[in-house]
């Protein structure tokens, strides 16, 4: 086997990715070298395996795993637009992209609910959901008030943030359904614009 130029010049064979006998004996120090360089361009994320690419940049053929990110935001709750007065005890999110999803959860948990009024929203996920993609999430819910059950929350199309509807009618949840302990626990599925 010739001194391999890419990783795709590589044998799934691990005897063949050796010199043969008519390569001539300082083709086994440049083996070496082309390997150490295709570890660090996997190690860096700039190399390309097949139809798995590492490097998170768009590609152009539908083929090719072009993403994958695990991260952390911060969520914020509001009231009809404001968020006025609002503590947190807790408010974390966490999340890890491969190609045009992204999963993660979140949680909140209110130390006071704040002044703010009107239907509640959860912004600052990392991603907006693709135009005309309509994403149901996941939803736990304590200490809150007026209904019983578990709210539906959901990401509406182009969007980056959660809203929520009453189990029992389909009225947006709003501030008058929080208490001051209120816990939200949220985990989602973005398709990735």
């Amino acid at each position: 086997m010739p001194v391999p130029t890419s990783i795709d010049d590589l044998s799934t064979t691990a005897g063949s990715n050796s010199p043969s006998g008519a390569d001539s004996p300082g083709d086994g120090d440049n083996y070496i070298r082309s390997l150490s360089a295709f570890i660090a361009q996997l190690r860096d994320g700039t190399a390309t395996v097949g139809g798995v690419k590492f490097a998170n940049t768009e590609a152009a053929d539908t083929t090719t795993l072009d993403w994958y990110r695990e991260g952390t935001f911060t969520p914020t709750l509001s009231f009809g637009g404001g968020s006025t007065g609002i503590t947190y005890v807790v408010r974390t999110g966490v999340y890890t992209r491969i190609g045009n999803r992204a999963l993660g959860n979140l949680e909140i948990v209110l130390l006071t609910k704040g002044s703010s009024t009107g239907n509640a929203v959860i912004s600052g996920l990392p991603y907006s959901n693709e135009s005309g993609v309509y994403s149901p999430v996941v939803v736990y819910v304590a200490d809150m008030n007026g209904f019983t059950g578990i709210p539906v929350g959901y990401i509406l199309d182009g969007a980056s943030e959660i809203k929520f509807n009453l189990p029992s009618n389909s009225a947006p949840l709003d501030s008058s359904n929080f208490t001051s302990s209120a816990q939200v626990s949220v985990f989602f599925d973005i398709q990735v614009a």
